[in-house]
């Protein structure tokens, strides 16, 4: 009977050591964190004072379409700044940038826990106002006459720093009126009823997509300038291009007002005698 006893026991207290080493494996997990799943990509877009950045190697799709597992919201950092947005998402809009310099962003996921996903990370720098006040637009070629003038850009506005859209202008004539026009694809401005001997300020708004490395910005900004034009008197000179042709013509006098009733001219290039060549009348 005793020997019975003692076996059960003994079997007891097997049973109570072999528990204790199982859970002894267990504890070497407590403890442990199990993060949130983290976005697969990233990737950046330099707009005007602000960035896009892609997330997901799926494309921007809705956020009740991401599932990374126990993640329920997103956290973007940069410059000592935390923006916590209350779900996941597959790209997100960073405004405010106003400096022109190199911005480091780290994008993770947290659960409700609060326990973070392995981050993203990424440099971006976004186009600002001072690149902009710096930015050279192909400056117009003017015609003037004593009281006219005429900008055209011949060569076209975009460049390998801009594509150009389009064109707003605004300038005051003589009678301190306002005036006011839009250019399109290649614009023309033409200016009249000017003050001779004066100099007229043209407001120019360009409207422009800039470029950074040759790529487009997303966003379309408008560069204002102001180009003061002189517009001559009637006694200043110019020098011909075809000399002998204003001479052929009886024209000998080469200033501004001399020619400013002149329409048409006989070319002395061509072989044909009653060819006319034409003169800007302005």
């Amino acid at each position: 009977m005793y020997q019975k006893q003692y076996l059960l026991l003994l079997v007891f207290v097997c049973f109570i050591l072999s528990c204790g080493k199982m859970y002894d494996n267990i504890d070497q997990y407590t403890g442990e964190t199990v993060y949130p799943g983290r976005y697969d990509t990233i990737i950046g877009h330099i707009g005007f004072e602000r960035v896009e950045i892609d997330l997901m190697k799926a494309g921007r799709i809705p956020s009740k379409n991401i599932k990374l597992g126990k993640a329920i919201k997103t956290v973007i950092a940069y410059d000592n700044k935390e923006v916590v947005i209350d779900s996941l998402v597959s790209w997100v809009n960073i405004t405010g940038l106003e400096l022109s310099k190199l911005y480091r962003f780290t994008v993770f996921t947290i659960d409700d826990q609060g326990n973070k996903s392995v981050p993203q990370e990424i440099a971006l720098i976004p186009y600002t106002e001072s690149d902009l006040a710096s930015l050279v637009v192909q400056p117009p070629q003017v015609l003037a006459s004593q009281s006219s003038a005429i900008l055209t850009w011949p060569g076209g506005l975009s460049s390998i720093l801009l594509d150009y859209y389009g064109l707003q202008y605004g300038y005051t004539d003589k009678n301190s009126v306002r005036k006011e026009g839009a250019g399109a694809a290649n614009p023309r401005i033409f200016a009249f009823n000017l003050q001779s001997g004066s100099t007229v300020n043209f407001d120019l708004k360009y409207k422009i997509i800039p470029k950074v490395n040759g790529t487009a910005i997303l966003d379309t900004v408008e560069l204002s300038q102001t180009l003061p034009i002189a517009v001559p008197l009637g006694s200043s000179t110019f020098s011909p291009v075809e000399k002998a042709s204003l001479q052929a013509n009886n024209i000998t006098n080469f200033t501004v007002g001399s020619v400013a009733t002149v329409e048409n001219l006989t070319c002395l290039f061509t072989p044909l005698p009653f060819r006319i060549c034409s003169i800007l009348h302005l």
